[in-house]
């Protein structure tokens, strides 16, 4: 089920999400999403590619590990410090950088994340799931 045309609103406000289903073909729509509001937020070209892939990674983890998880929300908001971005899922497991490997075909995301992004963490939602955000500074 992908709701990709039912974003709450148009990339531009100063807050706006979409509402995707968990299939690897979101993911590119999470991408898409995501750069349009950081550039339409005044982000340069470095930062919005930044943020596109901070996007890709995220919305990537929780497709591949929030089992069961039929729905993925993707969130940009303004706040005091910058941009959050954050990808909200039905998944308890709170995520966990899995190192630097050179060799290693996967689990590299939330190392990407981190070198990204000013900050990033996890919160635990009240009615299940998780949200996973990453902070990007005022541009």
């Amino acid at each position: 089920m992908i709701t990709a045309s039912k974003a709450t609103n148009p990339p531009s406000p100063s807050a706006s999400s979409l509402r995707i289903g968990s299939r690897p073909e979101s993911v590119r729509l999470a991408r898409d999403f995501a750069a349009r509001w950081f550039a339409a937020q005044g982000y340069d070209p470095e930062r919005v590619a930044d943020a596109r892939l901070v996007a890709s990674e995220l919305v990537t983890n929780a497709h591949l590990h929030a089992a069961g998880s039929a729905e993925i929300v993707l969130r940009c908001c303004l706040c005091d410090v910058g941009a959050v971005l954050e990808v909200e899922d039905a998944g308890e497991a709170r995520p966990v950088p899995a190192g630097n490997d050179a060799y290693a075909t996967s689990g590299r995301g939330l190392f990407l994340v981190e070198s990204l992004a000013a900050a990033w963490g996890t919160t635990l939602l009240a009615d299940g799931g998780k949200a996973v955000y990453a902070v990007f500074p005022a541009p």
